[in-house]
C-alpha cells in the first residue's frame, strides 16, 4: 500500500506538468485578424471584436454529439455566476465545421437562451481562417466517422489580440472562470509563489520559466500520517504471523 501511494503521489507532478503546457504553450501569441461571418450575417474582422473589449474565444460545431452542448452550457452558468459580461468582456464562439451556416448557429444560441444577446456572438469562417486561429490558440480538431470531430474543450482569453490564457476542458468552476476574466482584463493572477514571500504549507513549486512542477516540503506533512499508518500496519501484520 506505500509503494502504491508513493507511486501515485510521484506521477502528480507528471499528469500537472501535461496540463499546464497545454494550457501555456500558445500563451502570447497573436491572433491573426481573419473575418467572421456572425449569425446576423455581419462580416467582421476579430480586431473588431477585441478592440472594443477583451474576448473569450471558444469553439465548437452544431452536430457535435459530445462535449460542445455540456460544455457552452456550463461556460453560460460559469458567466452567470461570475457575471461582466459585456461590461468587462465579450465572448466569441466560432464553429470549426465548414459545413455549418449562420443559420445553424441560431439554433446554438436560441438553446442557450443567447439568441440577440450583443455580448456573446456565434460566427462561422472560411476553413483556411479556422485553422489558423486553431494553431494560435492550440486548438485542434480531427474528422473522424458520422460527421463527427475529435477536439478539446477550450477557453482563449485574447486581449489587443494576444493569447493571455487558455482554459482546458470542461471543468469550468466559478474559479477558474474569475482567474480567466481577471487575466484576460489585465488583472495580475497569482499563479505560482512569489519569491522571497513566505509560504506555510506547499505541496509544489512550480517553475515559472519552465513551467515545471517539483516537490516541495509540505508534501512529507500529507505523506507522514498515510506512511505511519501503512507502517504501523505492517508491522502489526508481521507480528500476528506465526
Amino acid at each position: 500500500m506505500p509503494v502504491l501511494f508513493l507511486a501515485l503521489l510521484m506521477s502528480a507532478p507528471s499528469f500537472a506538468n501535461e496540463i499546464l503546457r497545454g494550457e501555456s504553450k500558445n500563451l502570447y501569441q497573436e491572433i491573426p485578424d481573419v473575418s467572421v461571418r456572425t449569425v446576423s450575417g455581419q462580416i467582421r474582422k476579430l480586431s473588431a471584436f477585441w478592440s472594443e473589449k477583451p474576448v473569450l474565444l471558444t469553439f465548437f460545431y452544431r452536430t457535435c454529439s459530445g462535449t460542445c452542448s455540456p460544455f457552452l452550457s456550463r461556460l453560460r452558468e460559469a458567466v452567470d455566476e461570475q457575471g461582466g459580461l459585456g461590461e468587462q468582456y465579450q465572448i466569441l464562439t466560432l464553429s470549426f465545421d465548414p459545413n455549418d451556416t449562420p443559420d445553424d448557429l441560431k439554433k446554438t444560441a436560441a438553446s442557450l437562451d443567447l439568441e440577440g444577446e450583443p455580448s456573446w456572438q456565434f460566427a462561422v469562417s472560411d476553413p483556411s481562417s479556422i485553422q489558423r486561429i486553431s494553431e494560435a490558440t492550440g486548438f485542434w480538431f480531427k474528422k473522424t466517422g458520422n460527421a463527427q470531430f475529435d477536439h478539446p474543450s477550450l477557453i482563449a482569453a485574447i486581449r489587443d489580440g494576444k493569447v493571455m490564457q487558455i482554459l482546458l476542458g470542461t471543468d469550468i468552476s466559478r474559479a477558474r472562470m474569475r482567474d480567466l476574466i481577471y487575466e484576460v482584463r489585465g488583472v495580475f493572477v497569482p499563479f505560482f509563489a512569489i519569491p522571497g514571500k513566505d509560504t506555510l504549507f506547499r505541496c509544489f513549486q512550480i517553475d515559472a520559466k519552465t513551467g515545471s512542477l517539483t516537490l516541495d516540503w509540505g508534501i512529507l506533512v500529507l505523506m507522514m500520517p498515510a506512511t505511519m499508518a501503512g507502517m504501523i500496519g505492517w508491522a502489526m501484520f508481521r507480528r500476528k504471523r506465526p
